[in-house]
């Protein structure tokens, strides 16, 4: 962990000569402040990134990015509101969280900034949680293009032809 709290944890595989390779790299790259697990640790250590929430938050969505492209949307977000959030840089997917007790006086208006920077990457962001008079004004799904709709119409409509599940419940309605 570096003075800003963030944390870097790799999966490292390979043969014993690769694995020194690797170790090598990252005691250049962290030096003293890199600790490295083994066996059974990696598993909880896995879980324990896995199932990680910041509580309570006032406000989380999920970004979708192209992963080249998901530090470059973090930074942006940071700048916009006091954000804590766990990346998974080789997915390109984040998990971005504005703590109840740092909320902003424009939530919408952080919502909406978050979106736009995940768009601006040709991405999409996802509200996961957010007080109801939010929700009223920001859509929790992102609108996908015209193309992925219409198929997501077909879709739904071949696996629920009388559009009994959730109805209304997903992007655009669906």
């Amino acid at each position: 962990a570096d003075r800003r709290g963030y944390v870097v944890a790799a999966g490292l595989c390979g043969n014993r000569i690769e694995i020194e390779h690797y170790r090598r790299k990252a005691l250049e790259a962290f030096g003293a402040r890199s600790s490295f697990v083994e066996d059974r640790q990696t598993s909880s250590l896995y879980e324990s990134i896995r199932d990680f929430e910041f509580k309570p938050p006032h406000f989380a969505a999920q970004l979708s990015v192209s992963p080249g492209l998901l530090e470059k949307c973090i930074a942006e977000i940071e700048q916009i509101a006091s954000v804590e959030f766990v990346a998974y840089a080789g997915s390109g997917v984040a998990r971005v969280f504005i703590p109840a007790d740092r909320g902003t006086r424009d939530l919408a208006g952080a919502a909406r900034r978050i979106r736009a920077i995940a768009r601006a990457a040709r991405g999409h962001m996802r509200v996961v949680r957010a007080p109801r008079e939010l929700t009223a004004t920001v859509a929790v799904f992102d609108e996908p293009n015209a193309q992925a709709f219409a198929l997501m119409r077909r879709l739904k409509q071949s696996f629920d032809p009388a559009g009994i599940f959730n109805p209304g419940c997903f992007v655009g309605g669906l």
